[in-house]
């Protein structure tokens, strides 16, 4: 059943368990979030976050930066990293997975997923 999610707390508690490989890697989180609630499900949501930080961590070095901002009717959730040139193909394999697996959770939510490299992008209906 879906219930009011404010996005902004779920982004925070998304991360909590990836700060200790987030520190092993030298990854550093740079947060900007605006408060937001939308209707969904809160475990789901959840779990695509954090396939897509996780993507993120292992394609760079240095900061991940995730901002949470109005985009009209929808809440855009961007996250930018500086992609590594030299990223395994194995990290490239398990990044791609963990974005396939996130875009279908947010599509079930109404919402949709584009990446490029060094950029993942968000955009997801706000609860009316």
């Amino acid at each position: 059943m879906a219930a009011t999610v404010d996005l902004s707390k779920l982004v925070n508690e998304a991360l909590a368990p990836l700060l200790p490989a987030a520190d092993a890697l030298g990854v550093k989180f740079d947060l900007d979030l605006d408060s937001f609630s939308l209707s969904g499900k809160s475990l789901l949501l959840s779990m695509a976050v954090k396939r897509i930080v996780a993507a993120a961590m292992g394609l760079t070095r240095g900061a991940v930066k995730i901002s949470l901002h109005p985009n009209g009717t929808k809440v855009r959730l961007l996250v930018n990293y500086e992609a590594r040139p030299d990223a395994a193909p194995e990290s490239i394999q398990e990044a791609n997975t963990g974005l396939a697996l996130a875009s279908e959770i947010l599509a079930i939510h109404g919402g949709n997923l584009d990446s490029a490299a060094g950029r993942i992008e968000i955009l997801l209906p706000v609860k009316g």
